[in-house]
């Protein structure tokens, strides 16, 4: 009789079953979110920025040497800085296509004023990088450049400032190739000056020293989310690879993880505890709406 009653109900009441059915499934996500919350490493969310995202966003750039090209070198510099230059028709960048797009003499100058405001501070790691592209012969290769703000995507006042950044890189003999597309590892010291503010509070890498690393001879380059320079140096440009390193990214505190699996836990609960009140439900109401059945008596003729 359980049966037909179960059957009858779940014949009739096809949106409540549905909605029992996913308030478990629902409540059972909570468990294994909870498990896995307690039992692993979880990154904290409330973390914006740290070395691995930065080191991230660094990596989307294009390096583009400018070496033996003075003229071109020139060129972008007045454009980086039209104040300096007669000409402000002068434009290496497609605006439509680059967010390293040359601003304005307007917004130029102003970002010049402004820049006076901060106080910058030399910050020097130490990360390891993949690249890709034509690389120099030599083992040990500097270069430095001007990063604008918003190619790693810096809001407000930032986003039209320039902070400048060196790299040395150091060789670890260590390449490997997909295809056709080969990816050597360096070790790289970068040297930059940026706003304190902006650096990311979480752990650092380790730190390196400029004497151990650069070298006299250091090589132009222009920071680009896209190779901006004409097809016949577009393969000048080196592309920089990254893979965030665990110990650099900010974890949950073992006393957040057990709030969180509290909660969660909590929330299971409360989600099985109304299945079973729906089940419960169920079963009484479709219970009292089974049909009664009446026995039937029949006449039997008697056989005289």
């Amino acid at each position: 009789m359980g049966h037909n009653i179960n059957q009858n109900f779940i014949s009739s009441q096809p949106p409540l079953v549905v909605f029992i059915i996913c308030l478990t499934a629902f409540g059972c996500t909570m468990i294994v979110l909870a498990y896995i919350i307690g039992e692993q490493e979880v990154p904290n969310p409330d973390v914006q920025m740290d070395w691995n995202k930065f080191f991230k966003k660094m990596s989307n750039l294009n390096l583009c040497p400018l070496k033996n090209d003075s003229q071109r070198k020139s060129e972008i510099d007045a454009a980086l800085h039209p104040e300096s230059s007669n000409s402000s028709s002068l434009r290496v960048v497609d605006e439509s296509k680059s967010m390293s797009a040359v601003l304005s003499n307007v917004v130029d100058s102003a970002m010049d004023e402004s820049s006076s405001e901060f106080i910058l501070v030399e910050k020097t790691v130490k990360i390891t990088f993949g690249l890709q592209g034509k690389l120099p012969p030599e083992s040990q290769f500097d270069m430095k450049g001007k990063l604008k703000g918003k190619l790693l995507g810096l809001p407000g006042k930032y986003a039209h400032m320039l902070f400048n950044v060196s790299l040395s890189f150091r060789s670890l003999d260590n390449t490997s190739c997909v295809g056709d597309k080969c990816t050597s590892l360096f070790e790289v010291c970068i040297s930059m000056n940026w706003p304190s503010e902006l650096l990311p509070k979480t752990k650092a890498p380790e730190g390196c020293q400029l004497k151990n690393f650069f070298l006299k001879k250091t090589v132009p380059i222009l920071f680009s989310e896209d190779p901006i320079l004409d097809e016949k140096h577009n393969d000048m440009c080196i592309k920089l690879d990254y893979t965030p390193d665990s110990k650099l990214t900010e974890m949950l505190s073992p006393h957040d993880r057990s709030i969180v699996n509290l909660h969660l836990m909590h929330t299971s609960y409360f989600m099985f505890v109304m299945v079973m009140t729906l089940v419960c439900y169920s079963l009484i109401r479709g219970r009292y709406r089974q049909p009664k059945s009446y026995l039937s008596l029949q006449k039997v003729p008697l056989d005289a």
